[in-house]
């Protein structure tokens, strides 16, 4: 969890790429059912508030980076059980940085 949000704050610090390297990564490229994918980031609206990151899983783990720029805002989820924790987890960390919408 910890060097999962090290890379989350390095990534929107600029330490890691530059700004302008990440805006290009974070432009939404291709539409999924929460919202947009870049180039490895995800980008989703929610409560009108962007949140960037990026997610996996699979049978038995859950994963989730979330990035608020707006804030300075990381959240990482890291689950090991079944998917319902892990999407109740994903919800909750959602409304915490952007508030309800229907996503959450």
């Amino acid at each position: 969890v910890d060097d999962l949000g090290r890379f989350g704050e390095a990534l929107m610090s600029g330490r890691l790429v530059s700004a302008a390297t990440f805006d290009e990564m974070a432009k939404p490229r291709f539409r999924y059912h929460r919202g947009h994918y870049g180039d490895g980031v995800s980008s989703e609206v929610v409560a009108g508030r962007t949140i960037l990151g990026h997610s996996g899983g699979h049978p038995g783990v859950g994963t989730e980076l979330m990035l608020v720029p707006e804030t300075g805002d990381v959240v990482v989820i890291l689950s090991n059980g079944e998917f319902d924790g892990f999407f109740a987890a994903h919800a909750a960390a959602k409304r915490f940085v952007a508030g309800e919408d229907a996503s959450t």
